[in-house]
């Protein structure tokens, strides 16, 4: 999908106290300083949007495979054959397949069991999965992830996602809708990392757990914002770009609660295991949840999931912990490629 550049910018919003903010400042008399910060906002904002229109499409495996899904003429052999043309994804989606969050009776040896056994649209998300790794496989020191470290945070964010809303018996549909939102729900750190690559090489403590509030005051975007505005680039549903630009701020989400409630949670949970992390990242986090059990925050400062009754997160996030070093392990024999 390519976006002209009067459609996208008709599209965006920046972040809340970002550069609207500023200009409404610099009115009549307004100080060179602010003047200046408007123009450096301006620029900012160009920058983002050419770099949200050169981001990689998706990659060619998942298309084909979304044009196969879409065909009801298409067998179990074009499936077969759209995922075998890429030996690193097949090899990762029998893994997955196989592990435990998808294991059947008996084992997957092939992609034509892949199908028969999951169906189609679970085969459709692992296949992003497995082709993310390939586009999601950077370091962003700006946000405390160790080298692959995105991936792995987003790959066991849509774990959880999606184990989440299983056990709360959602529809399939929204259990894959969910496990995609956390799978892409970072996607937008990687056009804004470079933006930030000062906060990086500055004071520890003005990374990861600020990311929200430090991309306001920096940049007038949110990483949230910007991958919302990624996923509608690649055309996916629109309540997974409406989970991902909420999954900071739930309570502002017009629609969709479930899906953003449940990827709140699993981003938080996942977090906390300090899965994907680097070691200054995990100190980030826990230095934050520290401080907010200081200034008598029982939840650690954890988000409110709007659409979850507390005790339902409480007991969501109890089953998870079971499964989570199964999720860890999951993530390292994956990540790359």
């Amino acid at each position: 999908m390519s976006l002209s550049h009067q459609s996208f910018r008709a599209s965006v919003k920046p972040a809340p106290g970002g550069d609207g903010a500023a200009a409404r400042a610099a009115g009549p008399g307004a100080g060179a300083g602010t003047q200046s910060l408007v123009g450096e906002r301006e620029r900012t904002a160009r920058e983002i949007e050419l770099r949200i229109e050169r981001f990689p499409s998706l990659p060619s495996v998942v298309l084909e495979i979304e044009r196969v899904a879409n065909d009801p003429g298409a067998s179990v052999g074009d499936f077969e054959d759209a995922i075998r043309v890429d030996p690193v994804v097949t090899a990762k989606i029998l893994r997955l397949a196989n592990s435990a969050f998808y294991a059947r009776a008996r084992s997957v040896s092939t992609i034509r069991d892949a199908v028969g056994a999951l169906g189609v649209r679970t085969l459709r998300s692992l296949v992003m999965a497995a082709a993310s790794g390939g586009v999601m496989d950077r370091r962003l020191p700006a946000y405390g992830y160790e080298p692959d470290g995105l991936w792995k945070h987003s790959f066991a964010a849509a774990l959880c996602c999606r184990a989440a809303a299983s056990k709360m018996s959602s529809s399939e549909r929204v259990q894959e809708e969910v496990f995609v939102a956390g799978l892409l729900h970072d996607i937008g750190k990687m056009v804004l990392d470079p933006l930030l690559e000062d906060v990086a090489a500055g004071s520890s403590g003005e990374t990861s757990f600020r990311t929200p509030a430090l991309e306001a005051e920096r940049l007038g975007w949110s990483h949230a914002r910007v991958g919302e505005l990624i996923v509608a680039k690649w055309k996916l549903p629109p309540e997974i770009g409406e989970a991902i630009v909420h999954h900071h701020d739930p309570a502002a989400a017009p629609s969709c609660p479930l899906h953003v409630s449940v990827l709140v949670l699993a981003n938080d949970f996942v977090k906390e295991a300090g899965i994907g992390l680097s070691a200054s990242g995990a100190r980030d986090i826990e230095r934050a949840r520290e401080s907010a059990r200081d200034g008598g925050d029982e939840t650690g400062g954890r988000l409110p999931t709007s659409a979850l009754h507390p005790a339902i997160a409480t007991k969501l996030r109890q089953e998870l912990s079971a499964e989570i070093p199964q999720v860890r392990a999951l993530c390292e024999q994956l990540a790359g490629g």
